[in-house]
């Protein structure tokens, strides 16, 4: 998980849920605009692709999906950026596949 977090340039640490799911919680909405800044970014550098037709955004939520694959051991994650607006609520969920 860390080369993955260096490859897209993370710069914090998270935690693994009960489902395996890489989890870091963000702590503000500040915050969570510099994390979507650098998924951006690492779209934009061919590291991620968007899944905008799994991605919502309205006032109240986001819910912004990227995918990136690893030739040299061949796994798939996708990078879920949550936000619940309303109750200040932010994470980046890595799930593999």
């Amino acid at each position: 998980m860390d080369e993955l977090l260096q490859a897209v340039g993370i710069p914090k640490k998270g935690t693994y849920s009960e489902n395996g799911s890489y989890v870091i919680d963000i702590d503000d909405y500040d915050e969570y605009g510099k994390f979507y800044a650098i998924l951006e970014k690492a779209q934009e550098n061919e590291i991620l692709t968007a899944l905008d037709e799994n991605s919502v955004v309205d006032v109240h939520t986001t819910d912004v999906h990227y995918l990136t694959y690893d030739d040299e051991t061949e796994e798939q994650y996708e990078l879920s950026l949550l936000g619940n607006l309303d109750q200040n609520i932010y994470k980046l969920v890595i799930t593999k596949f």
